[in-house]
C-alpha cells in the first residue's frame, strides 16, 4: 500500500478518483510508447532491408563477373610463380 501511495499526491491518497486518472494517463504513455517503438522498428527494418537486398544484388553482380573470368580462363594454364620465375623469355630485338 505504501507503494500506491508514493505515486500520489499527499492530497489524493485515499481518494478513488485518483487511481483512476493515473491508470488512464499510465495506459496513454504506454500506447504511445508502443507505437512509437512500433515506428522506429519499422524504419529501421525497411532502412536494413533495403542495404540487405543491394548487398545481394552487389553479391550476384560479382559472382557473375567471376563466373565469367572463370570461363575466360579455362584455355589457359596456371604457373607456379617458382617455375615462373625461371622461365627464360625469347628476346627478339
Amino acid at each position: 500500500m505504501k507503494k500506491k501511495r508514493e505515486r500520489y499526491s499527499k492530497d489524493f491518497t485515499d481518494n478513488l478518483v485518483e487511481p483512476q486518472l493515473f491508470n488512464m494517463k499510465h495506459l496513454k504513455d504506454l500506447h504511445m510508447t508502443y507505437d512509437i517503438r512500433q515506428q522506429i522498428e519499422e524504419e529501421v527494418k525497411t532502412k536494413y532491408l533495403k542495404r540487405i537486398n543491394y548487398l545481394v544484388g552487389a553479391n550476384n553482380e560479382l559472382m557473375r563477373e567471376l563466373k565469367l573470368c572463370e570461363k575466360e580462363k579455362e584455355g589457359c594454364i596456371s604457373v607456379p610463380n617458382a617455375a615462373a620465375d625461371s622461365i627464360i623469355l625469347e628476346e627478339d630485338f
